[in-house]
């Protein structure tokens, strides 16, 4: 029995239905975990953070994702930190990167296999060593790779 394009593009619309929610699914634990107030606050990986971003940013914008996650990183800490204090730069990296994709009109699975949101993608914006220091650890640095007009993350773009 053959099937109709009609059918097969209900199945494959049914199947991307599905995968959508699970990612929803997912970022929205992601960022319940990571929000919620414990005695004992998870470890917080890239695509946890990813995944908490994206259900923040979509819940309540970037503005709020962004002081949300900054509090709960304060608690739980990041993979790249030092003293297990949160990468601001990257935090807002990641929240701007998460923004615009969403903006753009990427579907929340789209946005989590985007390579904006890789772990090394911040080496498009960055160099190695900006990233690597006190201040960009400490506080948001603007974009050293970025050419003039080119997109980059910025907090005004967050507000």
């Amino acid at each position: 029995m053959h099937t109709t394009t009609a059918e097969h593009t209900a199945t494959q619309s049914s199947v991307i239905s599905r995968r959508e929610l699970a990612t929803l699914d997912r970022a929205a634990l992601a960022a319940r975990s990571l929000t919620i107030d414990q005695d004992h606050p998870p470890h917080v990986d890239h695509w946890s953070l990813v995944l908490a971003t994206i259900h923040l940013v979509r819940e309540h914008g970037a503005h709020a994702a962004l002081a949300t996650l900054r509090a709960a990183l304060d608690r739980a800490g990041h993979p790249t930190t030092r003293d297990g204090r949160p990468h601001e730069t990257l935090t807002v990296f990641v929240v701007w990167a998460v923004n615009r994709l969403l903006d753009a009109g990427l579907t929340p699975t789209q946005v989590l296999w985007h390579p904006l949101l890789g772990t090394e993608a911040p080496l498009a914006w960055y160099d190695r060593a900006t990233l690597q220091s006190e201040s960009a650890h400490a506080t948001f640095v603007a974009s050293t790779l970025a050419m003039p007009g080119e997109p980059a993350p910025s907090l005004a773009e967050l507000a």
